[in-house]
């Protein structure tokens, strides 16, 4: 039994404090487990959630309605280049500088010499699958086997190809098609998917809730340029960069044909490089090089990469060529949101029956109207969204009574309930509002942590500089 008066006493005794590891058992209490034990009480009592904001959230998952809506999106609406006059451009440019604030920012032109497979590399794979299968049907060696060692489908080699059972119609084509016509233990020949080439091996099949199904295994072979094609892509790509070393990218894509330019666009450190996908050494070659200096050959999966910088710009205001495209793309998304909103009142007034939302797809084809199932404000509604501004205003009007036009993120809207179920007892002591209470309190708690080191770490003043040294 543990006895607390003999303990107390032991603390009390200074003798005790000269043993090290009560000293330092003292310090990491009094300078890490109380602090840190005030800090969660701290954060759990600030957690702890109101019954309003309790009340506002099992309404939100509880509520139902179900009610009519007619959509009309933005993207049916094209915006001619004549609608954007340069003095409307060149106003939102000077209106909002604050908006166009950037870090430094980098834009290069690259080449890029794919790495595609040559017909007859497509002929060697084949045979080479082909030769397989006879090693499999000859008893010489066993398909779980092979599949382990020459599957390049990473996530069922370790298993022998085993992909389990499929339903028919689950897979693409080709595949599917074997599965579901191959004799019971027979290995396929090579069928050819997007994904490449595979051996195909059915162990069984039954139907399942009236659906065929069969459980299958594959070995994969990814259609991808043989050793001798890496080879002369390699030597093609290396005498490219010399090319563009001694005469210029631009120069170099007029001597060489079948190479196209193209530039990556403006990027800062830290993001990732816009077309190329993921390459490692760009960024460190893009921050740590002048206007028209070129890089070596850069490789990643799909190609060799070869690298001029374009244009540099320093941290600051963007200059209005740089910031235009993204003007363009704003003002044409308000004029689009205008354009929209003038039709959806036209069509609207045309209407014999003012509350037949159904019946505006007749008047106009853009519009996408219809009745959703029983749904609560958290659901996904296919077409309509979750908890958007159509919702909120579905479940605030009463049955049948109509909106107007409503704006969402990329829609137009108009609804009208046709019933709600509402909640108007909460029930305080039940295991839903616990659990709801638990949930609420666990993702507070979160925030506020999270608030408070974003106030701790912006007070530290750090200043980062790890992506002037590890940019890729």
């Amino acid at each position: 039994v543990f006895d607390t008066t003999k303990f107390i006493q032991f603390l009390n005794d200074p003798r005790a404090y000269e043993n090290e590891g009560m000293r330092l058992l003292e310090q990491h209490t009094k300078e890490i487990a109380i602090p840190m034990q005030t800090l969660q009480a701290l954060v759990s009592v600030q957690g702890e959630p109101n019954n309003c904001e309790l009340a506002e959230q099992y309404r939100e998952i509880t509520e139902k309605t179900a009610f009519e809506y007619a959509k009309m999106s933005y993207a049916n609406f094209s915006i001619d280049s004549s609608e954007l006059p340069e003095s409307s451009i060149n106003l939102y440019y000077t209106t909002h500088a604050d908006s166009f604030q950037s870090d430094e920012l980098v834009d290069l032109y690259f080449i890029k010499v794919p790495k595609i497979a040559t017909a007859n590399d497509i002929v060697l794979i084949h045979n080479e699958l082909s030769d397989l299968k006879n090693k499999i049907g000859n008893n010489d060696s066993l398909f779980q086997e092979e599949a382990k060692l020459e599957s390049d489908d990473d996530a069922t080699a370790l298993h022998g190809g085993d992909l389990g059972w499929i339903s028919k119609g689950a897979m693409v084509p080709p595949f599917d098609s074997a599965a579901f016509s191959l004799p019971i233990g027979v290995v396929s020949q090579p069928v050819q998917t997007q994904f490449g080439f595979h051996l195909i091996l059915v162990e069984k099949r039954e139907i399942k809730d009236k659906t065929p199904q069969a459980k299958v295994r594959h070995l994969l072979r990814k259609i991808a340029p043989s050793g001798e094609t890496l080879d002369r892509l390699v030597a093609e790509a290396d005498s490219l960069q010399k090319l563009v070393s001694e005469e210029g990218i631009k120069e170099a894509v007029k001597k060489e044909s079948g190479i196209t330019l193209d530039s990556t666009g403006f990027f800062k450190r830290g993001d990732a490089v816009p077309k190329t996908g993921y390459l490692s050494g760009v960024t460190s070659f893009a921050y740590h090089h002048e206007v028209g200096e070129v890089s070596d050959i850069i490789e990643n999966e799909a190609g060799y990469f070869i690298f001029e910088v374009k244009n540099k710009l320093k941290k600051g205001l963007l200059p209005l060529s740089v910031a235009r495209e993204k003007i363009v793309q704003k003002l044409s998304d308000s004029l689009r949101i205008e354009k929209a909103r003038k039709r959806f009142k036209e069509d609207l007034e045309k209407m014999k029956d003012k509350d037949d939302l159904i019946g505006l797809m007749k008047i106009d084809s853009i519009i996408v109207a219809g009745k959703t199932d029983s749904v609560t404000r958290a659901k996904y509604i296919p077409q309509v969204g979750s908890n958007n501004q159509a919702v909120a205003a579905a479940f605030a009007l009463k049955p049948g009574e109509r909106s107007d036009i409503i704006q969402a993120i990329d829609a137009l809207f108009v609804v009208k309930p046709l019933w709600h179920e509402k909640v108007d007892v909460i029930p305080w002591n039940s295991s839903e509002i616990a659990e709801l209470r638990n949930k609420m309190e666990s993702e507070t708690v979160q925030k506020v942590y999270y608030d408070w080191y974003l106030n701790y770490r912006s007070q530290a003043k750090i200043v980062d500089n790890v992506n002037k040294f590890y940019m890729d």
